[in-house]
């Protein structure tokens, strides 16, 4: 994952592993670690800003998780413009 200047997270995940990141908005910073194991993508956020959505581009000898849970919420797993991505309710 990367650091970005945002309020409404979309983020992007590679490979397999535990991936750490900072999000920064002028006002605030929200921290984001994502764990893979196997089909399962765990994500938890400390901070103000929401996720919406987890993309998985195509990785080398990585297929796409088939479980995605953000914050304890089980996201639904579907296509975006051709990339496998997870999306979480929007209110």
């Amino acid at each position: 994952m990367t650091e970005t200047l945002t309020t409404d997270l979309s983020l992007l995940q590679w490979g397999t592993g535990t991936e750490h990141c900072r999000l920064r908005t002028p006002e605030s910073v929200t921290r984001a670690q994502a764990v893979r194991c196997g089909q399962r993508v765990d994500l938890e956020t400390v901070g103000p800003a929401p996720v919406r959505s987890v993309a998985f581009p195509p990785a080398a000898d990585t297929a796409p998780p088939g479980e995605v849970v953000v914050n304890g919420e089980r996201f639904t797993l579907t296509t975006v413009a051709g990339v496998p991505t997870a999306l979480g309710r929007t209110e």
